[in-house]
């Protein structure tokens, strides 16, 4: 940063995990400790996450919740960020062709398209600060001031393999909207289900959030 630092405008973060433990979850948090770290030395330039991924099962839930997690700390950061690293791969036996949101000849799409798709549909413009009451179950809070709409995501990222029943508050008014829950009976598993229901709620919002699952509500008063 001393030698350099006025002569770049951002730093590219290239964020991965090449094991195959269920740690690899929270990949996104390696993205947080780095930002954290540069902006420690002082610099003043911007982050932009270009890549991601795992070398193992990224075509499954686990993958989808990774990626669900990096749009968390992107928006919570003020970060740059691709959604996927390889959106479309047409070689299914590629290295890394397995993060591809949609893959082969027949476009598969993958848990982690379903999970993109949602968050596209749902997240609005403004980050809300949120301090989740459950270890390892992290939530993403975004609104629109200008339509009153909320989009809220719930990412599963615990060792656990059972459901939680959760409570989220809401702001004052009544609430209504679409909720999907994206789901998988292991954390590993390329095949998923797809809950997707009207809402009504006032005051907070209730569900249960599947283990290893993903929650998107949509809202709008």
């Amino acid at each position: 940063l001393a030698l350099a630092g006025a002569d770049f405008d951002f730093f590219v973060l290239h964020i991965y995990d090449f094991s195959s433990t269920t740690d690899r979850v929270r990949l996104a948090d390696q993205v947080a400790q780095t930002i954290d770290q540069l902006r420690a030395l002082g610099g003043t330039q911007g982050f932009a996450v270009t890549e991601f991924g795992t070398l193992f099962d990224s075509d499954t839930q686990l993958n989808a919740l990774i990626s669900a997690d990096f749009v968390r700390v992107a928006a919570e950061h003020g970060v740059l960020a691709n959604l996927r690293h390889i959106l479309i791969e047409d070689q299914p036996s590629g290295l890394f062709a397995s993060s591809g949101a949609i893959l082969g000849a027949d476009h598969l799409l993958t848990p982690g398209y379903h999970a993109m798709a949602s968050l596209a549909e749902a997240l609005q413009t403004v980050a809300v600060a949120w301090d989740s009451p459950v270890p390892d179950v992290e939530v993403l809070a975004t609104r629109d001031e200008a339509t009153h709409a909320l989009g809220i995501a719930v990412i599963d990222r615990r060792v656990e393999r059972t459901p939680l029943d959760l409570a989220l508050p809401l702001p004052p008014g009544h609430w209504h909207g679409t909720q999907t829950i994206q789901a998988a009976a292991a954390l590993t598993d390329p095949e998923i289900t797809l809950d997707r229901r009207d809402v009504d709620a006032t005051g907070e919002l209730t569900f249960t959030l599947p283990a290893n699952g993903l929650a998107v509500f949509h809202l709008a008063d």
